[in-house]
């Protein structure tokens, strides 16, 4: 299937103007700048303006214009969700950070996804799993991307995917945490292979079981993070609620997920290459 990136959907779009996303990233700091002296919220009113060059249906309008009807497009939309939601619980758990347009990649007909470049996030001793300083949003789900899935594909079944995915990558017969030893050992050792290699046989042997030991660390840091979105764990801590209260659905946890990655507010704190209007 053909495959496109985000930016080059923004690159495409603007360049009709006359114009580039990095332009419009500049035109961003610029504004906000600008506004700081007059405006409460600079960053909110300069991306207000940013959405008058570029309109949330860009990546819809592109998408419609690579498919054929609408039922066409309703099966992408249907497709997208569910990918996207199982490449969402993977980085999440690995704590990679929010995909950049850059490294969005869209199929334009079948609604495949895939994070390019994504890497797990480690410490800067790359001892352990941890968030990037730039991680104000779990992962991607700005203006355009919650257009493109539409209100009812976000709520339902990219919603139910997310929490479907964490649910079976945490049932105790899929071994996640084997696998995922294996994994980050692989992930550590090379990375401190590359800053401060061993000096000898037995110091590598040393340093081999040394990570060895810090991989189950992280492992357990990242089936944590998917054991924490599956329904399947909600039931199990499940309380009677008070008198008057309704209970939280099996999914609170998903769904406090999306709110937080869809937020305008978080977006926005976000660096400006990170495009947060796309």
């Amino acid at each position: 299937p053909k495959l496109i990136s985000l930016m080059e959907v923004l690159e495409g779009f603007l360049s009709a103007q006359g114009q580039t996303a990095d332009g419009v990233a500049l035109k961003f700091a610029e504004k906000a700048q600008m506004l700081s002296r007059t405006e409460k919220d600079p960053l909110m009113a300069a991306m207000n303006e940013v959405a008058d060059i570029l309109p949330d249906t860009v990546l819809l309008d592109f998408i419609r214009s690579q498919i054929p009807t609408n039922a066409h497009l309703w099966s992408f939309r249907k497709h997208l969700a569910v990918q996207y939601a199982c490449q969402v619980v993977v980085a999440r758990a690995l704590f990679v950070a929010p995909a950049t347009p850059s490294r969005l990649v869209i199929s334009q007909t079948q609604g495949d996804v895939v994070l390019a470049g994504a890497t797990p996030g480690l410490s800067k001793d790359m001892l352990r799993m941890e968030d990037g300083e730039s991680m104000v949003v779990p992962f991607r789900m700005t203006r355009m991307m919650t257009t493109l899935l539409s209100p009812i594909g976000l709520e339902g079944g990219f919603s139910a995917a997310l929490g479907a995915a964490s649910m079976a990558l945490s049932h105790p017969h899929r071994q996640l945490h084997h696998h995922l030893c294996s994994l980050l050992r692989e992930e550590l050792l090379a990375a401190h292979a590359a800053a401060k290699p061993p000096t000898s046989v037995q110091a590598a042997q040393e340093h081999s079981r040394a990570m060895l030991g810090k991989a189950e660390e992280c492992a357990a840091q990242v089936v944590n993070r998917v054991v924490e979105l599956s329904p399947a764990t909600a039931l199990s801590q499940e309380k009677e609620p008070k008198d008057g209260d309704l209970p939280l659905p099996l999914n609170n946890k998903v769904i406090q997920l999306i709110m937080a990655a869809a937020d305008p507010v978080k977006q926005i704190e976000m660096p400006c290459l990170w495009h947060p209007w796309a």
